[in-house]
């Protein structure tokens, strides 16, 4: 088996959206969960890093800058990718190209893998794809506006959700790509996530990536049946939100807060904590193995740590740029995470102390999240147009 982040984001692409509405800055939303006052943050690392902990076992690059993030086939043994050289890439566990598929546009969407082994991944010329296991499409389907989202799958239901910036999320039949409804939300929509109710939990709205962000949007869930809206939230949400089993939903706001929701027995939203890291948060709440800790990154250059059922800061850990990658708990203890620095961190689980670092060979911003393997190798991609394979070395 795999060890996956609980979804993949669609996050930095959004800001790439050139004809956005005036649009004003969320303001503040206050001080942080209650609790730990940060005494157990580590100390900024120089971004001049030779790696140490982290170990490269192979590098592949692509045509042009990496986005999206890696996925993998059932089984563990094929490692899928999009690309802004506008294709999506099967590679082998060691490097290898199994094959690649063109698609009309860049792909900053990562790729979601069905139970069959079918690929879905979203691109720039406005269409989602299925991709068979051997390359060969399946079907496709084609919205009004580009394709930034990753997709989510319900297996239960055979359905394939997936937002477009034509202001749409769309529900789709696994197998044909017939759709099942669409419904109209406001600005491009961001990646969805399913609740374990089968409810879709999604974000919408307006974003420029300026010095402060602009943004106005909308966190709303919606019913599987036919997309009708059951809440909406006045929370501007850009990445995709975790859900536990029990239904709470950890949704992260460019207002810098990461909040957790609650649907409320009359079918209202509740807020039950929220946390203020101080900056803008463009990436995905994590949740680890056992759900009493959820990880989240932030602008501000710290990996945060916080308690579930509280939002109690458990640590914060520092890096040397901003985090617009997601945290993936592995094996032993430790959480990886990307960086705009260029580098890919492991923290103590615990404690939060650092642990490794691996340096990119070109330097660039790491936005995908990374993805660990049964054998505990660890891929990612990154803005220097190179898929990597990594080997813990951490004693």
């Amino acid at each position: 088996m795999l060890i996956k982040p609980y979804g993949i984001c669609s996050k930095i692409a959004l800001g790439l959206i050139l004809l956005l509405i005036p649009i004003f800055i969320i303001s503040s939303c206050g001080g942080g969960g209650g609790g730990g006052d940060g005494s157990s943050s580590s100390k900024s690392p120089s971004s001049a890093y030779q790696a140490f902990g982290l170990e490269k076992k192979w590098d592949f690059p692509t045509g042009k800058k990496v986005y999206s993030s890696p996925s993998s086939s059932p089984d563990g043994g094929t490692i899928y990718v999009g690309s802004n050289d506008r294709y999506l890439y099967a590679l082998t566990a060691d490097g290898r190209l199994l094959w690649k598929y063109q698609t009309g546009g860049e792909v900053f969407s990562s790729p979601a893998v069905g139970a069959d082994g079918t690929v879905y991944v979203g691109s720039l010329d406005e269409k989602l794809y299925a991709v068979d296991p051997n390359g060969r499409l399946k079907w496709s389907y084609s919205t009004k506006g580009m394709v930034f989202s990753s997709p989510a799958i319900d297996e239960s239901s055979g359905t394939i959700y997936i937002g477009s910036s034509d202001g749409y999320l769309y529900a789709l039949d696994l197998d044909s790509g017939r759709k099942k409804w669409g419904v109209l939300l406001e600005g491009t929509v961001s990646s969805p996530a399913v609740g374990p109710d089968g409810t879709i939990f999604v974000g919408s709205g307006q974003l420029e990536l300026n010095t402060p962000i602009r943004s106005v949007g909308k966190l709303y869930a919606l019913d599987p049946e036919d997309g009708r809206k059951r809440w909406t939230g006045t929370i501007a949400v850009f990445s995709r939100p975790a859900v536990d089993s029990g239904g709470w939903v950890y949704a992260a706001s460019t207002d810098g807060c990461l909040y957790a929701l609650e649907t409320e027995e009359d079918g209202s939203m509740s807020v039950r904590w929220q946390y203020q890291t101080g900056g803008a948060i463009l990436s995905c709440p994590t949740l680890g193995p056992d759900g009493n800790t959820v990880y989240v990154g932030s602008d501000s250059g710290r990996l945060y740590a916080l308690r579930s059922t509280d939002g109690w800061l458990r640590w914060a850990a520092a890096t040397g740029g901003k985090i617009r990658s997601s945290a993936t708990v592995g094996p032993g203890g430790l959480v990886y995470v990307g960086c705009h620095d260029g580098c890919l961190y492991a923290f103590g689980e615990r404690e939060g102390s650092l642990k490794g670092v691996f340096p990119t060979v070109g330097g660039e911003p790491i936005v995908s999240i990374p993805l660990i393997g049964s054998d505990g190798t660890i891929y990612f991609s990154g803005q220097d147009s190179r898929v990597y394979a990594l080997l813990q070395t951490i004693s």
